[in-house]
């Protein structure tokens, strides 16, 4: 008498309904997490007349931040510009907005000394270009992963993340400049 490996067809039964299982589960996963991604993604916009804003980014909560760090603000239609000078660097702000909310902004530093962009640069161009996701560890972790290795110069380049477009100038450590925007998709 010979034993075969195979398995009795009683025990390849249950086996292959798991199998089955498995693969409607994780399909249904998939599922969802992309209907859950469309709708987060929709959810990171608003319409301001005819243009898509930042729902969360509400202008003068930006603006009062700004005021609190010692940057001078001043709206000239529809379009807030702050400025900080703090000895040979300069911080300005640009933000446009819409019904209150900010559908563009941009940021630039600029500065006489030489070398790679300081810490305080660093941080305030991160922290702005993480505003929209503030609440969300992992997009402002991709946002610093993204922006923070692109400041030492050399970099002309343009991402992605969260729906938003960043468009980042950084041909020169000593003049940085973030263009943050609505994208189209």
């Amino acid at each position: 008498m010979t034993m075969s490996n195979k398995p009795p067809a009683r025990r390849r039964v249950p086996l292959i309904a798991l199998t089955i299982a498995l693969a409607a589960l994780l399909a249904g996963a998939a599922g969802g997490y992309l209907l859950a991604r469309g709708v987060k993604k929709s959810a990171d916009r608003a319409t301001c007349d005819n243009l898509r804003c930042i729902p969360s980014l509400k202008a003068s909560s930006v603006i009062d931040a700004l005021r609190g760090r010692g940057f001078t603000c001043a709206e000239k239609n529809s379009t807030w510009e702050c400025r900080l000078r703090i000895g040979d660097t300069s911080y300005q702000s640009r933000l446009s907005q819409r019904d209150g909310l900010i559908y563009n902004y941009d940021d630039s530093v600029r500065t006489e000394k030489d070398g790679e962009a300081s810490a305080s640069t660093r941080a305030f161009l991160v922290w702005f270009a993480a505003l929209p996701f503030a609440d969300d560890p992992v997009l402002t972790a991709e946002i610093d992963g993204w922006l923070t290795p692109r400041l030492g110069g050399g970099a002309l380049t343009k991402a992605t993340i969260g729906g938003y477009t960043y468009d980042l100038t950084a041909l020169d450590p000593q003049y940085l400049r973030l263009n943050v925007w609505v994208g189209s998709r």
